[in-house]
């Protein structure tokens, strides 16, 4: 039996597993005040109107790149070990040359590559190949995260 809970959003009644949950610092564990479909309508959003605000942009920017400067050890282990699994999934077959082209069509079309079948997917993890990516807009790529919908 689940327990019923109200959106602050939507304002409609339902069970606590349309609640994403929320980790405090005290190690407590919660329910976000926003069903899981008003969450992912207001991330969404969110995303696109700030990319497309350039006084928004930038400020993102500028607030990303004091971070990184100030967390620069975490952000460095964290890109290695991105690095390292793109690495292991580079099968010797891969097209590089052809990869490294669609990488600089990408930025010339102002698109992102997205892993159609994430590096490193919770439930499968593809290669780092041809086959396996594609052009997708940032709020799109954003929006699909680490997922992969066979």
């Amino acid at each position: 039996m689940s327990i019923m809970i109200t959106c602050k959003t939507c304002h409609t009644s339902k069970s606590e597993t349309e609640f994403y949950t929320i980790k405090r610092p005290s190690g407590k564990i919660d329910l976000r005040p926003k069903c899981k479909t008003c969450y992912k309508q207001h991330t969404v959003k969110n995303r696109q109107d700030r990319h497309l605000d350039p006084a928004k942009k930038k400020e993102d920017n500028e607030l990303n790149r004091l971070w990184y400067k100030k967390n620069n050890a975490y952000s460095a282990s964290k890109n290695a070990k991105r690095r390292a699994a793109k690495l292991q999934q580079t099968p010797v077959w891969a097209e590089l040359k052809q990869i490294r082209k669609l990488y600089e069509k990408a930025q010339e079309l102002g698109l992102t590559i997205d892993h159609i079948v994430p590096i490193k997917g919770k439930l499968v993890s593809g290669l780092h190949c041809l086959a396996n990516l594609q052009l997708l807009t940032l709020a799109e790529n954003s929006a699909k995260g680490n997922r992969y919908e066979s």
